[in-house]
């Protein structure tokens, strides 16, 4: 049950008939005093309830009048919490795999495609963004939720795509398959908040602040950046390749783990056969791959990609 005291629709707010803009007003600092404590979902939780009692409208201009109540430092804090607010059914993109029951092999005798070998896979509910849907946004700050998330992804990709793969270790492969899984799940994760943005790309141009041609310019900047992302994870998987059949020629190991080693190693192997490392698992993106697919077919007969409408 809701507190009355923290209810901006009860209490004084609804016996002494204030006014639309005073609820607003009321409702801004109460907000604004939960984010100063650094109570984030808080804020989050007054702000989601005020707009299901009509206090705060859904319409596109919702984030400039958020800086006019609250000013731009506090605006800003509010939808940052948006746009960091995390999918309930996963942690950071990531859930076991089912198929191996998180393990990465089955029975020491065969690998998991599904994950890769990785004992995870991509959250469906999300599509390994890690972060809460779209859809659950409220609707006045969705173009800038999905266009802060996207500045987001890029950015990160672009800081794992500046640092050097680990070098294959004879003296400690283990290590450095733990640093390739996490490079390379960290890229699928972002991958899909940018598969997320191609979606949901119609939310973007309900923004007063993005044009048509701006938003489209958003999305295929989101493409580029995860033909780089999986160039990359290509990369990591030859590395992957090299390192796993390292340890299998190590001394002194049983045979089971030399003989799931051997396979691993042959099978990242044949990932490289394929155009892209994630397909036909439970980690590739197929509307990302969709959009690239559109976007390497128009090129041949338009001379910007600016000019592309997807």
């Amino acid at each position: 049950m809701v507190n009355k005291s923290n209810n901006p629709t009860n209490g004084k707010s609804q016996q002494s008939g204030m006014s639309a803009d005073d609820q607003w007003q009321e409702l801004a600092q109460q907000i604004v005093e939960k984010l100063k404590g650094g109570n984030g979902l808080e804020a989050m939780r007054l702000f989601t309830e005020g707009q299901a009692h009509h206090i705060l409208s859904s319409t596109s201009d919702l984030p400039r009048r958020l800086v006019e109540l609250m000013g731009k430092k506090m605006a800003d804090r509010l939808i940052a919490v948006f746009v960091h607010s995390p999918c309930p059914f996963c942690k950071k993109g990531r859930v076991k795999c089912e198929n191996c029951e998180g393990h990465g092999h089955i029975d020491h005798e065969m690998v998991c495609i599904d994950c890769l070998s990785l004992g995870l896979v991509k959250c469906d509910f999300c599509d390994g963004s890690g972060w809460s849907s779209i859809d659950s946004i409220p609707a006045g700050l969705r173009p800038v939720v999905l266009y802060q998330r996207t500045k987001v992804a890029i950015n990160r990709i672009k800081r794992i795509l500046s640092k050097p793969i680990p070098q294959v270790a004879r003296d400690r492969p283990v290590i450095i398959l733990k640093k390739c899984s996490q490079s390379l799940m960290d890229l699928n994760r972002y991958i899909g908040v940018l598969e997320n943005t191609v979606v949901a790309k119609d939310e973007l141009t309900k923004s007063r602040f993005l044009s048509k041609s701006k938003a489209n310019k958003i999305v295929i900047s989101c493409i580029h950046t995860a033909i780089g992302a999986e160039k990359r994870a290509r990369e990591i998987v030859k590395h992957m390749a090299a390192t796993t059949q390292t340890q299998a020629e190590r001394p002194n190991q049983d045979s089971i783990t030399q003989k799931l080693v051997a396979v691993r190693a042959d099978f990242y192997r044949s990932l490289l056969d394929s155009s892209n490392i994630f397909a036909g698992t439970n980690l590739e993106h197929p509307f990302l791959d969709e959009a690239i697919k559109k976007l390497d077919s128009r090129r041949s007969t338009t001379k910007r990609d600016d000019q592309i409408i997807l």
